[in-house]
């Protein structure tokens, strides 16, 4: 049985989640607190919660951090009120409330700046390195667009979609595009496509390297070590880890039914462990798959939720994974204590 170092409810449920240094948890609750949404700063030691109100009419879908943790970044969707014809789509203007991306001083939880995004875009994946680099993806068009925004001018780049120098068809043959991940210096991220994974050139605007799967489905879950050397990408029913500079591959990881349906990829800050996430399964009791990135042996494998996870993040100060899950429940669990043997853990 493997126990987790602490493990509580988490108010208003916990959609999505980044760690913070001292114990300290950045939440998306399921459910709005009265007119307005906020996001939960939870600390997961004593339990206090206090309340970053986002706004009236604003949604937040997503966080990010940067830098030393000290500014958060909210991505927040406009409220739309049901049309009386009873139909609906995301493609709709959305002009009763304000899409944008805040950003947020958790020391003091205040907010120092937000950038409205133009009317039907949307921010629904986040990466940022500091102020002047913030991608974001905006599924507002079929094929996906990935934008550039610098939060001090307020400037938005198109660098992905129907407004940018780079158009249809995609460089790859493909249409549809997905924000993954963003290197350690910032001037590169990680595109999915059709069987790959593109490690983007901002600078230059051109593909420096691909990564080639196996699998005949979209690449849609990718990360890059802290340390800039590898990236793990999820194929179908496995994670295939890469040389991030070089592009070779090192190995393939979980080739099997267990990792059926992968959720999330991510590599410890230490650059010891890659950790993967997978939904629960009737025949497969675990959904969280540990590799000690030193020998690539069999995982360490448990259930650490007795529901779907929904986010996995690492508390940049002592490398505790945090996970959460539709349940409600957010646990941390210190890797290097974990029982490391040949065995799954139910």
């Amino acid at each position: 049985m493997v126990s987790p170092k602490s493990s509580f409810s988490a108010v208003d449920g916990a959609r999505d989640f980044v760690a913070l240094p001292m114990g300290r948890l950045a939440v998306v609750p399921s459910i709005r607190r009265g007119i307005h949404y906020t996001i939960n700063l939870t600390d997961i030691v004593t339990g206090e919660v206090n309340f970053l109100d986002v706004g009236e009419k604003r949604y937040p879908i997503n966080l990010a951090v940067y830098g030393d943790y000290s500014t958060l970044l909210v991505g927040t969707d406009a409220v739309r009120e049901p049309r009386t014809d009873g139909v609906s789509s995301i493609r709709e203007p959305r002009t009763d409330g304000v899409s944008s991306i805040q950003a947020w001083d958790v020391r003091t939880r205040s907010l120092q700046r937000e950038v409205r995004l133009a009317d039907g875009l949307r921010a629904s994946v986040l990466l940022a390195h500091d102020a002047n680099r913030v991608y974001a993806r905006n599924d507002q068009w079929d094929e996906g667009a990935i934008h550039r925004i610098d939060l001090q001018t307020g400037k938005i780049e198109d660098l992905f979609g129907p407004h940018s120098h780079v158009r249809e068809p995609m460089p790859w043959g493909v249409t549809t595009i997905e924000l993954l991940s963003i290197n350690p210096k910032g001037d590169e991220i990680v595109i999915g496509a059709w069987q790959q994974a593109i490690a983007w050139d901002v600078r230059k605007g051109a593909e420096r390297a691909s990564f080639r799967l196996k699998s005949q489905c979209q690449c849609r879950h990718a990360t890059v070590s802290r340390d800039g050397t590898r990236i793990a990408i999820a194929d179908g029913d496995s994670v295939v880890l890469f040389d991030f500079q070089t592009g070779k591959r090192i190995a393939q990881l979980g080739r099997g039914k267990e990792l059926h349906t992968i959720g999330a990829v991510a590599f410890s800050p230490n650059c010891k462990f890659l950790v993967v996430g997978v939904s629960l399964h009737t025949s497969y009791p675990s959904n969280i798959f540990v590799w000690r990135l030193a020998d690539l042996s069999r995982p360490l494998a448990f259930r650490c939720h007795d529901d779907n996870i929904t986010a996995i993040s690492f508390f940049p100060d002592n490398g505790d994974l945090v996970t959460g899950s539709v349940d409600g429940t957010v646990r941390s669990w210190e890797l290097d204590k974990l029982p490391w043997f040949n065995k799954n853990h139910e």
